[in-house]
């Protein structure tokens, strides 16, 4: 039988003491409902399984939640580049969110919108942004206008174009901080 003792966070069997580690003594306080209580080890042992299950949940807890984050930086940045590139005429082929074998697609027009595996990144897909990649592809099969590929286009297009991702990351980092302290004040 396990007793606690709240000034000195000491633990005692039978008058004798028991070294505990501050975080098994808050645990072990915890289930107990006054100091005098007896504490068994189906308690403790209860007690370490929700611990590990508390973690675990945690653990899954976080992983979503930077799926789901990674996931909406990505699509901003992505956006970026695909908004700038049909503002300034370029054919835009695909659209995509994550990389890896593909979840998920929907033809919309000219443009593929797609969702794929690994949540890691994205890519616009702008015809004669990669000659190369598209010689191999035979996505150089679609007939465009030249001047809608992206090789054909005004240098300052290109460059807003490529700068565009970036461009959208500061943009949606200064306007979630001003919306911080406007909602929260100062820090």
């Amino acid at each position: 039988v396990l007793k606690l003792c709240r000034s000195s966070r000491r633990g005692f069997v039978d008058k004798n003491e028991v070294i505990l580690t501050n975080k098994e003594f808050d645990l072990l306080w915890f289930l107990a409902s006054n100091p005098n209580k007896v504490i068994t080890k189906d308690d403790i042992s209860n007690a370490v399984n929700l611990s590990k299950l508390t973690l675990t949940l945690f653990t899954i807890t976080i992983i979503i939640l930077f799926i789901l984050i990674l996931g909406v930086i990505v699509f901003i940045h992505e956006f970026g580049h695909f908004i700038t590139a049909k503002l300034s005429g370029m054919y835009v082929d695909e659209f995509s969110i994550g990389m890896g074998p593909l979840v998920f697609a929907k033809q919309i027009g000219e443009t593929k919108y797609s969702l794929r595996l690994l949540p890691l990144g994205g890519f616009v897909r702008v015809l004669g942004e990669d000659v190369e990649e598209e010689e191999r592809s035979g996505v150089e099969q679609i007939d465009v206008p030249s001047e809608r590929r992206y090789q054909n286009r005004p240098v300052w297009q290109r460059i807003i174009f490529a700068s565009a991702g970036s461009f959208m990351n500061m943009l949606s980092a200064i306007i979630i901080f001003a919306l911080r302290f406007m909602i929260a004040g100062e820090a």
